[in-house]
């Protein structure tokens, strides 16, 4: 253990008291340095001998046991962190020395992550972001209960605001919910001044996933699993009825086929080990999530620094009675990026409740959402058809090739083709029509897209930074514009599309939220 005093102490006034990372972090940091000179080893080793064997033999041993003992002891070495009364300041580096302040009224986000040997040895790895790209402070790896003091006196003065009750009604103290509190837009002027104190946890979570529906979410929705199972199924029949084939198969023909097949289901259940163990609490200034099978990861988003709260859908996952439901913020968290999900896999229609948690009380349902234009249908199709020319192409290339009866069989397949590819066309153009949509309520803006890939996004208002409308050629024909809505998310996570509203629609609904977001303060967007 660390000999410095117990970080919940704090140092002396006006002294800075550095301290170290565990002693445990020597041996992650030896595993790493390890793990990092795997490869150059085994290719050294592979190579011939002669005049290479006693380096080999005699000094490529050395080496491997003394570059890794002396990295970790280094990097454990040159790395310190220390908490004053302004800020957090971390020293690390061995031949390139990094110098890290982060003032404490700056700090946005704190969030924790542990891989295996981390847990085994009670270590975990904190972040201390801002809203900053690059400004984060990686404490790499402390003990749970360092980082968990630190990360108390942290809270205490990171511009966190706790909302008072409202006129919700009173606040259950062992479960409270954003809903008991005042709903957001002009909410924000009725919240408290910033505490002194580190807010309230609540101790038991509002929702844990079930590992099953995740599994059955990612099946149906990935489109991995389901490729492999035609790919699988087509490969069986053309083994049973074409002899030529299962002659002539052998290992490395079957791998070429299964690699790719194995590759696809990997992709689509790593999300399974990320999210799996998901726990959502809901405390009364912030959401806290706590996420992770193998590697864990826990972080903290609160509730002014949400941007958006965005539902995904799939046509197949709605057969089975699932979505997923997931937030943006203002902040960039490069190793937690990828935590953003309130319900990975829950039941749909459920939305609204964990909405409410983040957002405050919805306004909009999707029993207000009004259409966009029908002549999106049209536009849908001229899509479709342009998207079908050079399949089209090939086609007629193929009948002009073929002979006698074969040329039949290609035209009958031709025919066949076209005609699925029209009634997938009119089945697009009917379903996109039908399920674009948007409202505009008094502090938010709900609207919905997708065809397969559904999704249904609820924006504050108060939270749009970037509007824009534009046309491209086939929409100025039609009348039609494009609705483009930025916040402060990272990338495109932080940005929705609306299209195909009819021109004076949408500049009527540029105008609205353009004179909703010029009339809040630049703070209140973040």
């Amino acid at each position: 253990m660390s000999d410095a005093v117990p970080i919940s102490e704090g140092p002396p006034t006006g002294a800075i008291e550095w301290r170290r990372p565990h002693p445990y972090t020597l041996l992650i940091e030896l595993v790493s340095s390890v793990r990092d000179l795997i490869f150059p080893i085994a290719f050294i080793l592979l190579q011939g001998s002669g005049d290479s064997e006693t380096f080999v033999t005699e000094i490529l041993p050395l080496i491997a046991i003394v570059l890794p003992i002396g990295t970790a002891i280094a990097r454990y070495f040159t790395t310190r962190y220390a908490l004053t009364d302004e800020a957090l300041l971390h020293n690390y580096g061995i031949i390139k020395r990094n110098k890290q302040v982060l003032p404490r009224r700056n700090i946005q986000n704190l969030s924790t992550s542990a891989g295996l040997i981390a847990r085994a040895t009670g270590l975990q790895e904190l972040t201390i972001s801002d809203a900053s790209q690059g400004g984060d402070i990686n404490l790499r790896l402390l003990s749970v209960e360092d980082a968990e003091s630190l990360m108390s006196l942290l809270r205490q003065e990171s511009g966190a605001t706790v909302a008072q009750p409202g006129e919700h009604g009173t606040v259950d103290p062992l479960n409270p919910t954003l809903a008991d509190y005042p709903e957001p837009g002009s909410s924000l002027d009725r919240l408290a001044a910033p505490t002194s104190g580190a807010a309230a946890f609540v101790d038991d979570p509002i929702h844990e996933l079930v590992l099953s529906d995740l599994v059955k979410f990612r099946t149906v929705t990935s489109g991995g699993p389901l490729m492999g199972i035609a790919v699988v199924i087509g490969l069986l029949i053309a083994y049973l009825t074409i002899p030529e084939l299962s002659e002539n198969l052998s290992w490395s023909g079957a791998l070429f086929v299964v690699g790719p097949i194995g590759a696809g289901l990997v992709a689509a259940f790593a999300p399974v080990f990320s999210l799996g163990g998901f726990r959502l609490w809901s405390d009364p200034d912030r959401l806290r999530i706590k996420t992770g099978l193998l590697t864990e990861v826990q972080l903290n988003a609160r509730r002014e620094r949400l941007q958006l709260i965005r539902v995904d859908r799939h046509v197949l996952a709605q057969k089975i009675g699932l979505e997923a439901v997931q937030f943006e913020t203002a902040d960039v968290e490069g190793n937690t990026a990828h935590v953003n999900f309130l319900a990975p896999a829950v039941s749909s229609e459920s939305w609204q409740r964990f909405a409410s948690d983040a957002l405050g009380e919805v306004e909009l349902s999707e029993a207000d959402l009004r259409k966009v234009s029908p002549l999106t249908k049209r536009r849908s199709l001229v899509r479709f058809a342009m998207g079908g020319i050079t399949p089209l192409l090939a086609l007629g290339a193929a009948i002009a090739f073929a002979e006698g009866t074969s040329r039949m069989l290609v035209i009958a397949i031709a025919v066949a083709l076209i005609a699925g590819y029209l009634a997938l066309a009119v089945w697009y153009a009917n379903r996109r029509a039908e399920r674009l949509g948007w409202a505009v309520g008094e502090d938010q803006f709900l609207f919905r897209s997708g065809v397969v890939g559904e999704q249904l996004v609820l924006v504050r208002k108060e939270k749009l930074q970037v509007l824009r409308a534009h046309q491209t050629y086939f929409q100025r024909r039609l009348g039609l514009a494009t609705l483009q809505l930025g916040t402060a998310g990272v990338g495109l996570l932080g940005n929705v599309t609306l299209p195909d509203l009819e021109l004076s629609v949408a500049n009527g609904v540029l105008d609205h939220l353009a004179e909703a977001s010029a009339s809040t303060q630049l703070s209140r967007t973040l």
